[in-house]
């Protein structure tokens, strides 16, 4: 089971949604299987962390480029 549904889905692009009281431990590791571009479209109290990275707040309209195969945390 995912931690997201898919709200819509084209040839370019995939809008998911995240439930805010998700178990925080379902988004702690994830691995793309290709590169992609994540743009945030809304939402308040989200964090990103790179491997040995201070975590970011994700502000609406937000961009992260996350690289195929590298491991991200995704913090609560």
């Amino acid at each position: 089971m995912q931690p997201y549904i898919n709200l819509e889905t084209t040839d370019s692009y995939i809008i998911r949604e995240f439930n805010e009281n998700i178990d925080p431990i379902e988004l702690m590791w994830h691995r793309d299987l290709e590169d992609r571009t994540v743009e945030v479209l809304e939402g308040e109290g989200w964090q990103f962390q790179r491997d040995n990275k201070l975590p970011v707040e994700l502000k609406e309209d937000f961009q992260l480029n996350l690289k195929k195969e590298f491991v991200y945390l995704y913090p609560h």
